[in-house]
């Protein structure tokens, strides 16, 4: 049977009762699914079982196996290393592609096969439909999910060790969601985890934070035109968290007309604890749905942000642009990687190419 798999992410010692991950993405097309797997380097065992998550389109199984994470600084990033401090953090997965945002971990003893009866330890119905990435904090899995069409986006709960359902909280109610792409969803974007707050954002249909019990402390609607639908994750760095947000300049499946939209593709930081704007850059190009990265270059952070057309680094507390890269491409969906003094960036539609950057440049 055809699933739309959301994702398929990681370790589990259910001994410590924590989740050590190790990622892998999927997108699937028409009838396919292709699996995009990330390095993994050998590590000792553990002495307890270990599970699998994965995600389908509204089911959660856990995968018994063996397995340890550990963010390596050397190909994690800057980000490992600020969010990875302790014991206790280093194992959760805070982010889409985890800690550090690029997928990596250290992982031993991992199931290579499995089955509906061979290596599950559960699983788990979910309610309404989501191809977002799950994220893990002290116990917890977290999920977002619409239903009735998209009118009703949810943020979900789920018991890491059991697969029970403990929490369905209603984060948005949307009267019109209008149409996506036939490929995508109402809720694709991964939510992201810092400092005991999980930051949901749904698109266009709006963007909120809440605390760990799954009650909202703020909400605010980001106007443009998401086209294909949700997609881009956001990430949090420092005070602010950063969405990319590069529309249509029109509603193209429905003919949908929106008031107040004036800008189609922008990057947005928005204060983590009030949700307001502290910096909007507009941008020209095509619509595109690449989750941004934080990276260090020579002591100082960049935001790396793919666009249509172009990938632009910002400054994080400003928002200035450091510089940019121009190419021919649109509707850009994989995340940044950065390693060796690197960046790499995909170019997206109509003909793909892959590009090695050295980040340490001004302008253009």
């Amino acid at each position: 049977m055809f699933q739309r798999t959301r994702l398929l992410d990681a370790l589990h010692t259910a001994r410590s009762g924590r989740l050590r991950l190790l990622e892998q993405t999927s997108r699937s097309s028409l009838m396919s699914v292709t699996l995009d797997v990330p390095v993994v380097h050998c590590h000792r065992p553990l002495d307890s079982a270990g599970e699998i998550i994965h995600v389908t389109y509204c089911l959660l199984i856990a995968i018994a196996g063996w397995g340890w994470y550990e963010p390596d600084p050397a190909v994690a990033g800057p980000a490992a290393v600020t969010t990875a401090t302790s014991a206790e953090q280093n194992l959760d997965w805070p982010q889409f592609r985890g800690p550090g945002g690029q997928g990596h971990g250290v992982a031993g003893k991992l199931p290579t096969k499995w089955s509906e009866v061979t290596n599950i330890a559960w699983k788990t119905d979910l309610p309404g439909a989501g191809w977002s990435s799950p994220v893990i904090h002290s116990g917890a899995i977290w999920l977002t999910a619409a239903l009735n069409e998209g009118r009703t986006l949810k943020l979900l709960k789920i018991d890491q060790e059991t697969g029970q359902l403990t929490g369905e909280f209603t984060i948005f109610q949307v009267a019109t969601p209008g149409k996506v792409h036939p490929k995508n969803g109402h809720a694709s974007p991964t939510p992201v985890i810092e400092n005991n707050r999980i930051y949901i954002h749904f698109g266009a249909h709006g963007t909120a934070c809440a605390d760990l019990q799954g009650k909202i402390l703020w909400k605010t609607v980001l106007n443009y035109y998401h086209h294909h639908g949700p997609a881009a994750s956001p990430i949090v760095v420092g005070q602010r968290l950063i969405i990319s947000c590069d529309g249509f300049d029109k509603s193209f499946y429905d003919g949908e007309t929106k008031t107040g939209v004036t800008d189609f593709q922008f990057v947005v930081a928005l204060s983590i604890e009030t949700g307001e704007i502290d910096w909007k850059k507009s941008r020209q190009g095509r619509h595109s749905y690449a989750t941004p990265l934080l990276i260090e270059v020579d002591g100082q952070q960049q935001i790396i942000s793919p666009g249509g057309d172009r990938v632009t680094a910002y400054q994080p507390e400003t928002g200035a642009e450091i510089w940019s890269v121009k190419y021919t491409g649109y509707s850009v969906i994989p995340r940044p990687v950065f390693g060796q003094g690197l960046l790499f960036i995909c170019t997206g539609y109509d003909s793909a190419q892959l590009m090695a950057i050295r980040p340490n440049g001004q302008g253009d």
